[in-house]
């Protein structure tokens, strides 16, 4: 159905909710690969990630009619899925956290010089010193990065997600951007923003260009 296509996330929802068959496909369509890239981000396993995506969106279908009505579908699906991702691990590995292992929050960056071009000698040394500045972050770090800049999620959202309060989530955004800027001796975030674009496998960050407030 065209006329699906053209709707907004939360519309989509609604029809799914009442039993549109095709509303759902719409919805795997749009999220099928947004939750898969996101899980593949919290742990480096391709089969989890894969059961736990399939086993969300049948559970979805199987509780469609009980399902609450939500203004924010990418919010309440990447949360859904952290927490499947969470309780599958634990089951596997009752005694280690899945935040402490190294393949938690993980990323393999594309070639900068691609994004830039004929850039100039410095900035291709800051952009090269970028990344490792990046590599070297907390998986906290790297993944409010993520959720704040690329999927564009609020300060309470991802508070909820994290299981941290509102203010700590901005202070810790804060924080991090801050560290970026100030290693990198740049005053321009939109650097930062454009390196962090490439990192990510996306065109454009969606969050805010500015530097968060605290």
């Amino acid at each position: 159905m065209d006329s699906l296509k053209s709707m907004s996330d939360e519309q989509v929802w609604r029809l799914f909710r009442e039993g549109n068959r095709l509303a759902f496909e719409e919805m795997y369509s749009r999220y099928h690969p947004v939750l898969s890239a996101y899980g593949m981000r919290l742990t480096g396993d391709p089969d989890m990630v894969a059961d736990a995506v399939q086993n969300l969106f049948v559970k979805l279908i199987r509780n469609c009619r009980n399902l609450k009505q939500t203004d924010n579908v990418k919010y309440y699906l990447l949360s859904a899925i952290r927490h499947r991702i969470f309780d599958e691990y634990q089951k596997i590995h009752p005694s280690v956290p899945l935040e402490s292992g190294e393949a938690f929050f993980t990323y393999s960056p594309d070639t900068p010089e691609a994004a830039f071009g004929d850039a100039d000698d410095e900035r291709m040394e800051k952009t090269a010193c970028l990344e490792k500045l990046l590599e070297h972050l907390s998986s906290r770090q790297k993944e409010i990065l993520y959720l704040y800049y690329v999927k564009g999620l609020s300060h309470q959202q991802i508070a909820e997600m994290l299981g941290i309060n509102r203010q700590s989530s901005k202070n810790l955004l804060f924080r991090t951007v801050s560290r970026l800027k100030n290693s990198l001796f740049v005053s321009s975030t939109l650097f930062i923003f454009t390196v962090l674009s490439m990192y990510y496998g996306v065109q454009t960050i969606k969050g805010s260009v500015s530097l968060p407030s605290v």
